[in-house]
């Protein structure tokens, strides 16, 4: 029996007829992932913008300063480290107070308030915290030119105790180049 005869033969018009299926069913999945993704990338982003931004209101009650007390500290870094996208504290000189998501150690013993107070003050501090510092302020750059940061206002004087810099959780990251790998995959199916 000839290949080409028997109930699966194609023509060539239906051979044409599947491939435009296929092409029509791909750009469709490419179209709906891509809908898809845009509305998670776009929802994400504006929850991580409103966490930030209630995270700036209960730090700016619990007043920056607090973060050398060290029972307010502790509560101040249970929040934090509750969040899952790079975040910074800064008071109103720029300088940071406490961060998460970045790969700098944020512990006393890795940066001290008291070193933290010293350099705010214009005293000498140890290189290997300046060096941890500024390695905070380039994270900082990087987060300011995604994100406004966001005022720590005292409720009742409206006075600006410090700033919440916050960055892009890494799964927002991923989910960018998902309609990348929808295309690719539809160009595979394609292929076949």
């Amino acid at each position: 029996m000839d290949r080409h005869e028997g109930p699966f033969r194609l023509t060539l018009a239906g051979r044409r007829l599947v491939n435009a299926s296929l092409y029509l069913g791909g750009s469709l999945l490419v179209v709906a992932v891509f809908l898809f993704t845009h509305h998670m990338v776009r929802r994400l982003s504006h929850e991580v913008s409103t966490t930030s931004s209630v995270l700036a209101r209960f730090c700016a009650q619990a007043s920056l300063p607090a973060t050398s007390n060290p029972q307010l500290r502790s509560m101040l870094g249970e929040v934090i480290e509750s969040i899952d996208f790079p975040i910074v504290i800064t008071d109103t000189t720029g300088t940071p107070r406490a961060w998460r998501g970045l790969d700098i150690p944020n512990d006393d013993a890795s940066v001290p308030s008291e070193s933290i107070d010293s350099l705010e003050a214009g005293l000498a501090i140890s290189p290997r915290v300046r060096m941890r510092l500024d390695a905070v302020r380039v994270h900082l750059a990087d987060m300011d030119k995604r994100n406004v940061p966001i005022a720590m206002e005292q409720p009742t004087t409206h006075r600006v105790v410090g700033h919440v810099h916050y960055g892009e959780p890494p799964v927002l990251r991923k989910l960018r180049w998902m309609p990348f790998l929808a295309v690719g995959g539809t160009g595979l199916l394609l292929l076949l």
